[in-house]
């Protein structure tokens, strides 16, 4: 699950007056150094809290290793993995490049499709054509 997505989910289960309070404590634990700051403020986030919302408590307590996984790779990286917006990105660039073309023959191709949009993002090229002269390569 995604930061953001635990953050909203998270604040439907507070009154409304109170969901500031809550978004700014968990924006702490996602705004830490290091994994470890990020432990200790996921502690002290519960020990604040715990006392008026039990069970949003609970819920972080689970979903703690999940939430705090990103601090494992290198900080450059943690913005974009915080965030879905590279998987929306390659879901819209899919349907664009579906667009131009209605329907596949078959599973193979939309999966050709897919590696090719997966190795363009890997190789850092983003000019690819929109309607190729073969769609099936």
């Amino acid at each position: 699950m995604h930061n953001v997505h635990f953050v909203r989910d998270m604040l439907y289960h507070w009154r409304r007056d109170q969901r500031g309070l809550v978004a700014a404590a968990l924006r702490e634990v996602f705004n830490a150094e290091n994994r470890d700051q990020a432990r200790e403020r996921v502690t002290h986030v519960i020990a604040r809290l715990e006392a008026v919302a039990s069970k949003v408590c609970r819920l972080l307590e689970e979903a703690e290793e999940d939430l705090i996984a990103f601090y494992a790779f290198p900080p450059e990286h943690w913005t974009k993995l915080r965030s879905t917006n590279p998987l929306e990105r390659v879901n819209k660039e899919i349907g664009r490049r579906t667009d131009a073309f209605g329907i596949f023959p078959n599973d193979a191709a939309v999966i050709r499709l897919a590696g090719a949009l997966r190795s363009e993002r890997m190789n850092g090229s983003s000019t690819a054509t929109t309607c190729p002269s073969s769609p099936w390569l």
